[in-house]
């Protein structure tokens, strides 16, 4: 599993490159510093040697990485998707805009409180992760609301489905998830406020 987030670059983004190192280069990418890599300690022929390539957090090995996945598909990606469909709707085209509003980070923040219940286990502190996570959101990357957005019927089921299923089996309040969907199908009107 990789965690960054690496949003669409710009024309602008392709000059500055030509510009400032002299590469041409048709389809760039540009990310956040934060990088997480979490690997399946499972190799045919012995494990990279990466202990002192990367920070200490940049590169989990462990027995499994579905936990992970899990933490990471529903906290981080369905609050991306939290943020997605309300910031649209207000206006927010940025998603460190989104984030800058007090109404959508209080809503981002209680969504995923909301979708711990649905974490498997997993040897990671969840708050100090949500933490980050609204760190990550809050960054200047030049992050699109409409990037988060595309693709909403698929990420949806991806994102919260199992979110939604999990707070009910545990008989928790899925009072946001349920909001980040009617904030889907009003999106889906093609009009916002």
């Amino acid at each position: 599993m990789v965690d960054r987030i690496t949003p669409r670059c710009s024309d602008d983004h392709k000059v500055y490159i030509k510009t400032q190192y002299k590469v041409d280069d048709a389809s760039p990418v540009k990310s956040e510093e934060f990088i997480q890599w979490v690997i399946e300690d499972k190799f045919c022929d012995g494990r990279p040697n990466w202990e002192g390539v990367y920070e200490a957090n940049d590169v989990i090995y462990c027995p499994d990485v579905v936990p992970f996945e899990m933490m990471k598909l529903r906290l981080l990606n369905g609050g991306h998707s939290s943020l997605a469909y309300f910031g649209h709707l207000i206006g927010h085209e940025m998603v460190d805009g989104s984030m800058a509003d007090p109404l959508i980070c209080g809503f981002v923040k209680k969504y995923m409180d909301q979708a711990t219940v649905a974490v498997p286990e997993v040897p990671v502190d969840l708050e100090k992760y949500k933490a980050k996570i609204v760190e990550r959101f809050s960054n200047p990357l030049g992050d699109q609301v409409s990037r988060i957005a595309m693709d909403g019927a698929k990420k949806l089921k991806e994102f919260v489905g199992g979110v939604i299923a999990a707070i009910i089996e545990k008989n928790g309040d899925f009072t946001c998830a349920a909001m980040l969907v009617a904030s889907w199908i009003r999106y889906m009107t093609g009009k916002d406020e």
